[in-house]
């Protein structure tokens, strides 16, 4: 299982967004350098980032890991009340078509080691990575 500081993180919170034909980069661009700084200053746990490669190309799909439904409450309460996010937002729907969340919950079974950790173990953002880890 992923965990941060001993506990662990129970909930996965998948979101797929279909972005509008043509404007994949623009938003990528939008997102990385404004509203993602933004979700990091409350969302702990990022687990991942993509653009999906068969299927549906224009669909971008990220997941952020919790370690109950009441810490996402909380995490995502905090980051609606921020301006910076509500202007991002705004922003944001200029490029995207429909959005699709989903909350995963954890059955026990183990994940792939070392999902969502540095090189110390420890969970960590985006921003604390080096920039070849995340690549567009």
């Amino acid at each position: 299982m992923i965990e941060s500081s001993g506990s662990q993180l129970d909930i996965v919170e998948l979101r797929e967004y279909r972005i509008l034909p043509r404007n994949r980069s623009a938003f990528w661009r939008n997102y990385k350098s404004v509203g993602l700084p933004v979700q990091t200053r409350y969302l702990a746990h990022p687990l991942g980032f993509y653009f999906v490669e068969i299927g549906s190309p224009n669909t971008f799909v990220h997941m952020w890991a919790y370690r109950s439904l009441a810490e996402r409450e909380a995490s995502r309460a905090a980051l609606h009340d921020d301006p910076a996010w509500v202007k991002y937002v705004t922003s944001a729907h200029a490029f995207i078509e429909d959005i699709n969340v989903r909350l995963l919950r954890n059955l026990g079974l183990p994940v792939v080691p070392g999902a969502g950790e540095d090189a110390d173990g420890a969970m960590g953002t985006l921003t604390d990575r080096p920039s070849s880890e995340h690549r567009s």
